[in-house]
């Protein structure tokens, strides 16, 4: 069972990833192809990252971002991608 902590950073994400979808559809066309995977228990991840084909956080560090602040890190780990 997920914790309401953990439930609430995965409403969070979708919210950001919406978000980015009604204001920067290019980026989120591109956003909307890679799941996020959480990284809790990987050392090499203390923020955000992606490898071309998923979206890693760091549960701990996103959860402390504002809303806008999480649409600007996720809109920077996609165009990592593109």
């Amino acid at each position: 069972m997920e914790s309401s902590s953990s439930a609430d950073l995965d409403r969070r994400l979708r919210q950001a990833r919406i978000g980015l979808a009604l204001g920067h559809p290019f980026i989120a066309s591109s956003l909307m192809r890679l799941p996020f995977r959480e990284a809790s228990e990987r050392t090499w991840c203390p923020t955000m990252a992606t490898d071309g084909y998923h979206v890693f956080f760091n549960p701990l560090w996103t959860a402390r971002l504002t809303d806008l602040e999480l649409q600007g890190v996720l809109a920077h780990e996609v165009l990592h991608v593109v």
